[in-house]
């Protein structure tokens, strides 16, 4: 209706990855959502308690040679399935739970900060809202992934975007 679509809301995730017997997957995401304005002073120190970061934004243990390049590549593959996952609730959710280890974590710092633990939750959460799933309803977009080795595993980043796209007038 050339109305255009809005941003929804942004920002970035930060994971640690874990390698299972069926892959990698996500141990914990958790996300930071944009700040506009100016930054206070101590923000380097408050983000860099928050997650295992310097002021650089570099995580700690920043070994990217050390993580083999097919370990890297299986878990970009990993992120960049979350969004079909999500956006289309695949299989009633169940791609999306699949994603992360069996008690892997999503924590979101929107509103209300909420955390969902397990496959179950997590599949629910895909669930969620089955007016805005399917296979041509698109939302989430992920770029800028980064993989680190870290004791344990992997850790990234990867910034976050949802628009919503409305149609006819309507969100």
């Amino acid at each position: 209706n050339g109305k255009p679509s809005s941003l929804f809301l942004g920002g970035h995730y930060e994971e640690n990855y874990v390698k299972t017997p069926d892959g990698w997957r996500m141990k914990n995401r958790r996300l930071f959502p944009p700040r506009s304005g100016p930054q206070p002073q101590d923000a380097a120190a408050a983000s860099s308690a928050a997650s295992p970061r310097t002021e650089q934004g570099a995580p700690k243990d920043d070994k990217p040679s050390g993580l083999p390049a097919k370990d890297r590549i299986e878990i970009q593959q990993l992120v960049a399935r979350y969004g079909y996952a999500l956006d289309t609730a695949a299989e009633k959710g169940q791609a999306f739970a699949r994603l992360f280890s069996a008690d892997g974590t999503l924590k979101t710092k929107t509103g209300q900060p909420i955390e969902i633990k397990g496959r179950d939750q997590l599949a629910a959460f895909a669930l969620g809202d089955l007016a805005h799933r399917g296979p041509f309803y698109v939302r989430d977009y992920v770029t800028n992934h980064v993989v680190y080795q870290s004791p344990g595993g992997a850790t990234g980043r990867v910034y976050v975007v949802w628009i919503e796209v409305g149609e006819n007038g309507n969100p």
